[in-house]
């Protein structure tokens, strides 16, 4: 039985924790990890096993970009110029509105027919992998037309709300990749700039300077950050077991009593699987600032 590919600690190590060595609540268990590990990332602001990311962060303005996710185990492209991917058209001249656009991971192009019919057709990214497939597809649909401007992943196609494309082409994004170098320092997540084949690669209204663009989610960043589940900070794990312990205990009283108290010992079920302040205060070194 599978935990989600993030949860902080595995089944195992949970049962051995609770001293349980039967089955029969592996299901709760399992459920209970994914809950805990939930609440522990609400709380840091950042998941802590490894996984890979494409993601658009804010441009600094300043030499050095900070990732949402961290330590990185590796970086596959930086990129921050906008540019033509797709030119899409709406070709039915009598529809009263047409638009297209650019979600998580698809493409949805709507109509509005003279009698007011909306017509809505999805691209999933998965399905239409390049720009170049994606535009064949769309010139597909009925009521459609693009053109490739770009050969690039429909992944790396920047994400945009609903743009007019009945008046005049709607044109989709992608951030180009940048020749400039930079260093990382994998454990706090941060990319530094340091050199450049030629000052026109760095920021155009100030060559001089080796900054990232001020803007916001301007950078378009594929990287992988995290630990191995095993790797993950003892004192996360530790706090993942107090949350699950507290749960699967608390679950074995009478659910309908919040707290009891009997010659000195006592218990509550109330939210088992709130962090107490003594569990906040633990996990600050390593929660991520708010943006």
């Amino acid at each position: 039985m599978a935990t989600s590919t993030t949860a902080i600690t595995n089944l195992q190590t949970v049962k051995r924790y609770l001293r349980i060595t039967g089955t029969d609540d592996d299901r709760l268990l399992v459920n209970l990890i994914d809950a805990a590990t939930s609440r522990i990332e609400e709380f840091c602001q950042r998941t802590f096993v490894t996984a890979s990311y494409k993601q658009f962060v804010d441009g600094s303005g300043t030499g050095q970009l900070s990732l949402p996710n961290f330590p990185i185990t590796a970086i596959r492209r930086i990129g921050w110029e906008r540019k033509n991917a797709i030119s899409v058209t709406a070709s039915t001249a009598t529809d009263l509105r047409a638009t297209v656009e650019v979600q998580d991971d698809q493409i949805v192009l709507k109509r509005w027919a003279s009698d007011a019919t909306e017509a809505t057709t999805t691209l999933d990214f998965a399905t239409f992998e390049t720009t170049a497939t994606m535009a064949t597809q769309i010139t597909a649909t009925t009521g459609w037309t693009a053109t490739a401007d770009a050969t690039v992943l429909t992944d790396e196609l920047i994400r945009q709300g609903g743009q007019d494309a009945l008046s005049s082409s709607a044109q989709l994004y992608y951030m180009d990749a940048a020749d400039a170098d930079y260093r990382v320092d994998e454990a706090s997540g941060t990319v530094s700039l340091f050199s450049a084949n030629s000052e026109s690669q760095w920021y155009a209204f100030d060559p001089t300077t080796m900054t990232f663009p001020m803007g916001r989610r301007n950078i378009f960043v594929d990287y992988s950050a995290g630990y191995a589940q095993t790797a993950v900070p003892p004192a996360i794990q530790e706090i993942c077991w107090e949350l699950i312990a507290a749960a699967y205990h608390g679950g074995q009283h009478d659910p309908t009593i919040a707290s009891e108290s009997l010659d000195g010992y006592s218990y509550s079920t109330r939210n088992a699987l709130e962090l107490r302040d003594d569990q906040m205060r633990r996990m600050n070194i390593w929660r991520r600032a708010a943006e």
